[in-house]
């Protein structure tokens, strides 16, 4: 006898569908109590890399004046010069050709200063400082040494103010400081960013 491929009726009532729910906001009336809870709890975003580490992104709330972090180094090749000139267009010499930049008082090729606040600001989200950001808002930067090839910087990051946003009730604006600092522990670059964080 033939194997019979009609499929077979499901028993039983079918499933119900499941309406996406989104979470309520809360009045004003309780926002301070449901600012207040959400601080001293673990609620938070859970964040994997490649290498296998995790981190939990933190909200406005849970962020702390003073707390610091430190990111992991890398160090600084002719690959990244290259490469930030052809994204920056900056091709100025002193960044691109050994032959000119000999000639200079940095006697030899310098990285772009605008290449070392982004390698700043990229490995910070490599470190244990790990938020629900929205948005950067401001940049204050100071170029207090050069960058070259073969150097390994880090950057080390500190908190120094927060305020909840004037005009969104979801959302705060945090005060980060940044060291950029070499191998040899010299400050190569430092300022602040003011950026916009989710509330709890």
């Amino acid at each position: 006898m033939p194997f019979d491929r009609t499929p077979r009726p499901q028993r039983g009532p079918p499933p119900r569908a499941v309406a996406n729910r989104q979470p309520s906001r809360s009045s004003g009336r309780d926002h301070g109590l449901r600012e207040s809870a959400c601080a001293s709890s673990n609620r938070s975003v859970l964040i994997s890399y490649t290498l296998g580490s995790t981190m939990r992104k933190r909200y406005f709330e849970q962020l702390e004046v003073g707390e610091t972090h430190e990111t992991p180094g890398v160090t600084v090749t002719d690959w990244h010069l290259m490469s930030f000139a052809a994204v920056s267009m900056d091709f100025f010499e002193l960044h691109t050709n050994e032959e000119y930049a000999r000639r200079t008082e940095f006697g030899r090729r310098v990285a772009h200063g605008l290449m070392g606040l982004a390698i700043a600001d990229g490995l910070k989200h490599r470190s244990t400082f790990q938020v629900e950001a929205i948005a950067s808002l401001h940049w204050s930067w100071d170029f207090t040494g050069p960058i070259h090839i073969g150097d390994t910087i880090r950057a080390r990051l500190r908190v120094v103010a927060k305020r909840a946003s004037k005009s969104k009730r979801d959302r705060g604006v945090v005060t980060v400081e940044y060291e950029v600092v070499n191998q040899l522990d010299e400050v190569v670059q430092k300022g602040t960013n003011r950026m916009m964080v989710k509330r709890c």
